[in-house]
């Protein structure tokens, strides 16, 4: 795997540096995960293993880049560490982070876009005549989740 300077200094470019112990969010795009995603010799790479390649190390076969802080835009290379899918699937359980576990927005699925109050809201819009493109664009979604949302087909 190639690390050049130029690489560094890219992927640098699109990380806001902090404090060593704090958080250094990815500043360019970030995907429906939360991940960030850098182009590295011709692969695209969540963020996080980006940094992990150019500026911790090398990683194994087999293994994952975790994160400490539990957030998906660090790229902090002080929050990540090394482990296999099932250290980091043992460590999300453990932090209550894992399927079945709710999270800031009330439902059991963490990636879950709505939360029943966001649901409860757009089917109230809806049933008062807001077209269901215009609640998407307001809670700033595809218009398709908020259709499935009013519809009861996801949150019956």
């Amino acid at each position: 795997m190639s690390k050049s300077k130029a690489d560094q200094a890219r992927l640098m470019s699109k990380i806001e540096v902090k404090s060593k112990g704090e958080c250094w969010p990815w500043k360019a795009y970030i995907g429906t995960w939360g991940y960030g995603s850098f182009w590295l010799n011709g692969k695209n790479l969540n963020s996080q293993r980006a940094t992990y390649l150019l500026l911790v190390g090398d990683i194994g076969p087999g293994l994952v880049v975790c994160h400490k802080c539990d957030n998906p835009a660090c790229c902090n290379p002080n929050h990540l560490f090394l482990g296999t899918p099932g250290d980091n699937v043992r460590d999300c359980q453990a932090k209550g982070r894992g399927k079945g576990h709710f999270q800031s927005n009330k439902h059991p699925k963490y990636s879950a876009k709505l939360s029943p109050d966001k649901v409860e809201a757009a089917k109230f819009l809806y049933i008062n005549g807001a077209k269901q493109t215009e609640i998407a664009i307001f809670f700033g979604m595809h218009s398709s989740t908020i259709s499935r949302a009013v519809r009861g087909e996801h949150w019956g």
